[in-house]
């Protein structure tokens, strides 16, 4: 499936749900758009590819891509436009993505962070070292 070209009008959405579907290819550019975004769920639908490029609103606080075919490796840029102290629920499960997981994700402060059934190979020790885990 795909999306329609103009989603200017959505500029005040708050919580976007489309789950359970057949949506598929990269993960949809105008999430930075979305400056009001509070609620993103994504999960088991067909998007693949890397989180290189994605941006999201810095009003973000919950992001479930898991159940797809997202893969690569968590880019240093991921979340970069989320503030610190917000209180983020990222589940990133059931897809294929690798490598280590990053320490700059240590840099929030209440996250909790979900990513069984990847091809995760390690966690930094920064993040390993949180007082809240």
């Amino acid at each position: 499936g795909t999306f329609p070209e103009d989603f200017s009008r959505l500029r005040k959405l708050k919580s976007l749900t489309i789950s359970y579907n057949a949506f598929g290819g990269l993960l949809p550019y105008f999430i930075q758009d979305l400056t009001n975004l509070e609620t993103l769920i994504l999960s088991n639908n067909n998007f693949q590819g890397p989180l290189d490029g994605i941006t999201f609103p810095s009003s973000i606080k919950i992001i479930d891509l898991s159940n797809n075919d997202l893969s690569g490796t968590i880019p240093r840029n991921f979340l970069e436009g989320v503030p610190t102290d917000s209180l983020l629920d990222l589940d990133l499960s059931d897809n294929v993505f690798q490598g280590t997981i990053p320490s700059f994700l240590a840099k929030f402060d209440d996250m909790n962070l979900l990513l069984r059934n990847n091809f995760i190979k390690g966690i930094d020790e920064e993040i390993c070292q949180k007082e809240k885990c």
